[in-house]
Order: structure tokens, then sequence, then C-alpha cells
């Protein structure tokens, strides 16, 4: 149909009464002969991904989908091509983008774990722990006793006549963006 003729580039009079291997579209390969003897065993393909190389040179990508049609003496088989060659880039691209991603965060969590300043993120609502490192981590046991995890709220670390101050300085962080402040602790070293 005009579809194919458009898809690969050719004339229909380059394509008709030639196979595939032929007009230089496909290569013959090891699945070649598989695609074959499936198309005569079982009288039909279903999503059989292979790859085709256009008039101009671009490979393709298809899944083919196909029947063995006709009477006994004129067999014929027709052909569906599904050019997956677009889904293919973009989850190439998803996947490079997901390394590229995970790079990054492996050099992120390295940074947080190298350095000897508390960092943390806690949650604008309710203060609840997303990620720390091991300096805030260890901080925290030494001056207060406590463990931290993901997902516990700072507040349940530091006693109950100190939640306001706290609470303060993270509303003022929210608001102002970096915030610096001393804080006394019971062991009286300030940070």
């Amino acid at each position: 149909n005009e579809a194919y003729i458009s898809f690969t580039g050719y004339g229909r009079k380059e394509l008709l009464g030639y196979n595939p291997f032929e007009t230089g579209l496909s290569e013959k390969d090891n699945n070649t002969q598989e695609l074959i003897d499936q198309l005569k065993t079982k009288g039909r393909i279903d999503a059989y991904s292979t790859i085709m190389r256009t008039k101009s040179g671009n490979i393709r990508y298809l899944s083919i989908d196909g029947r063995v049609i006709g009477p006994e003496e004129k067999l014929e088989i027709l052909l569906l091509l599904t050019d997956k060659t677009s889904s293919l880039e973009r989850d190439l691209d998803k996947i490079h983008l997901n390394n590229l991603l995970e790079e990054q965060n492996q050099q992120y969590k390295a940074f947080l774990e190298s350095t000897q300043d508390l960092v943390w993120l806690v949650d604008p609502h309710e203060f609840r722990l997303l990620r720390f490192n091991h300096s805030f981590a260890s901080t925290i046991k030494n001056t207060f006793g406590t463990s931290v995890h993901k997902g516990m709220s700072l507040l349940e670390v530091v006693t109950q006549k100190n939640v306001d101050y706290w609470r303060n300085q993270f509303q003022l962080a929210l608001n102002k963006g970096e915030n610096q402040f001393e804080y006394n602790p019971p062991g009286g070293q300030y940070y």
C-alpha cells in the first residue's frame, strides 16, 4: 500500500516482485529462518521484532504481525508493520536520563556523607525528616539521645519546652530561605 511505499522510500516498481532481502530493506540473519519456519508451521507471526533499512539508509525498528492467507495453491503472506522507532528512542532517552539522574543522586549522596556539616531535609508542613546525613544523625544521637529515622518529626527529638523555638526556626528557614542560628543544647555546645 501507499503507507509502505512512503515508509520504505522505494517506488512501487522497485518493490513489486521482490522480497525485502533483494531490495535491501532487510538483511538475512539467524532470525530470518525462524520467522519463515514460524509462518510455515503456525501460519502466523505476532509482534515479531526486527530492523529495517529504508532506501535513504535510515534504520527503523519494527514489530511485524503476519498471516498466511489465500487458497492452498496460491498462498500469500499478509504483513502488518508497526514502526516502533520513536517509542524505542523515547525509551532509550528515558533510560539515559534515569542513568544520569542516578549518577547525580549518587554524587549528591556522596557529598552529603563527606561533609561534617549537619544536613537534613524536612517536609515543610509536619517537619518530618525526608533525608539527612550521618553527621546530622550522630549529632542528634549524641545531643538528645535519640536515633533519627526517615519520616520522624524533628519536633519529636527536642524537649517539649523547645518545640516552639524549633518550629520558629523551621518557619524562618521556609520563609527566608537560608537561615543560621545558634542552639545551646544540654551538653553546652553551640551549633
